[in-house]
Formats: C-alpha cells, structure tokens, sequence
C-alpha cells in the first residue's frame, strides 16, 4: 500500500518536508524544489485548495484507544488495525493539489502520526519504537 505520493522517500521524510514546507509557505523564500510531485501538489492546493479531507477514521481510533494521558492502547489498536490501514490507503489516495493550507498540514500530521502507530502495532510487543529498524527513514508503504 504505498501512498501515490510517498513513491521514493522515506515517510518521516516526506511528512516532515511536506510540514516544513506548508508551514514556511508565507515565508517570501518558501518554494517548492523543482519537478518534486509532492511539493507541486502542495503549491497547487496553497494556491486555491477548498477541500477536505476526512479525517473520521483516525479520529474514532484515536478516541476508542488514547486515554485522556494520551496513552495508547497499542493491543486494543491491533485488533483494528484494519480500520488503521483503511485510513492510511485513504491517505494515499489523497489529491493534495485539492487541499488548502490548514487541511494540508491536518493531513500530513495525522499521516505521520498514522503510520507511526501503524508502524508500532506492526512491530508489538515492544517498549520502545526505538527498537525497530529505521522506526522514521525507512520506505514501509
């Protein structure tokens, strides 16, 4: 399952530029790298994006499994992690280009925060996401 706009970097990378980048885009220097897709896509949505992007499954996981400390139920969140990966494959299908500011960032926080808890359930039992192999620069999807 790998998202149409994560083909070749890493995700935390991609994540974090796409972040990065959003977030520096009033910035007067702010422009995207040249021929990237990710980041044209990005420029087009800051330009007249209007849609949005629901965000529902992530939030009823996140609520059924996260208590009020914001400690995971990381076995409860196994038992659905099908319901995890629907929402990483909604993810992937995402048309950034559709996207504005706001529910650009929106997206990719919860993309990255989505597939490191998709990440960790892959990986249980563990104590630490430290334990794994290249938990944040490795290509998964």
């Amino acid at each position: 399952m790998k998202a149409r706009w994560l083909t070749t970097l890493g995700v935390s990378g991609v994540l974090l530029g796409g972040v990065l980048f959003v977030g520096g885009c009033s910035a007067p220097s702010a422009a995207p790298a040249p021929g990237h897709p990710l980041a044209a896509q990005i420029q087009r949505g800051l330009e007249g994006g209007t849609d949005r992007f629901d965000h529902g499954g992530l939030d009823r996981l996140l609520r059924a499994h996260v208590d009020t400390e914001g400690r995971v139920d990381y076995s409860g969140l196994a038992a659905e992690r099908a319901l995890l990966q629907d929402y990483l494959r909604a993810l992937a299908e995402a048309d950034l280009s559709r996207l504005g500011r706001e529910e650009l960032l929106a997206l990719l926080i919860n993309a990255y925060n989505a597939f490191t808890l998709d990440w960790v359930v892959e990986n249980l039992p563990l104590v630490s996401i430290r334990e794994t192999s290249e938990p944040w620069t490795g290509e998964r999807h």
